[in-house]
């Protein structure tokens, strides 16, 4: 195992599962990217409405997760170049890479359908509706997703480190958004410990189809 450098990328480019990869990101990079920013744009939006006083300190610390995940995504672009990357034996690459494709593309559909279903932003609205009712926080479930497939598809060190630093973030959000909401709704409390966080309970979703 080793990372690559300048020295790999065209022996990178030579790989076929690397160039699938390539490929697969030209045909649905800009779909994903029409998806985020328009979901940026809506919450955007509906934050900024809350905030008492508007300068460039609160929006980072209103948005970090977002600018965390444009970082894993560019981090995501370096290791389609060709740099950074972890490889591994060709069995084991090809396993991940696999993994990854899939984890993609049911990650943009996903997040097609979030979008599609749920116009709203503001999460006290939302309870046991849609996408909510298998976790809590679907919207930062599907980023995840999205960015531990980009981790399986380049193997890239930068994007895996980034992907830890967005997860451990996303609790750290969580706790103190649910925090107030329990402060406010009563209710919250109940939804709180009948709902997952982050990832759904597969046992109960077989037993709804």
């Amino acid at each position: 195992m080793f990372f690559t450098t300048l020295n790999d990328i065209i022996n990178i480019w030579f790989n076929e599962g690397h160039l699938i990869i390539f490929f697969l990101n030209i045909f649905f990079l800009p779909f994903f990217l029409l998806l985020f920013i328009k979901n940026f744009y809506k919450i955007i939006f509906f934050r900024i409405k809350q905030f008492i006083k508007i300068d460039f300190i609160n929006i980072i610390k209103e948005f970090y997760i977002e600018l965390i995940f444009i970082l894993i995504f560019i981090s995501y672009i370096i290791g389609i170049i060709g740099l950074f990357q972890l490889k591994l034996i060709l069995i084991l690459d090809t396993i991940f890479k696999t993994i990854g494709i899939i984890f993609y593309l049911s990650g943009v559909i996903l997040f097609y359908l979030f979008n599609k279903r749920h116009s709203e932003v503001n999460l006290t609205h939302l309870y046991n509706k849609g996408f909510y009712s298998v976790v809590r926080h679907p919207y930062y479930s599907i980023l995840l997703f999205i960015a531990s497939s980009y981790c399986l598809m380049v193997l890239s060190i930068i994007t895996i480190l980034l992907t830890i630093l967005l997860f451990s973030l996303i609790i750290f959000k969580i706790k103190a958004i649910e925090k107030e909401l329990e402060k406010k709704d009563t209710f919250f409390i109940d939804y709180k410990y009948s709902v997952p966080m982050l990832f759904p309970d597969i046992k109960k979703i077989f037993k709804r189809l």
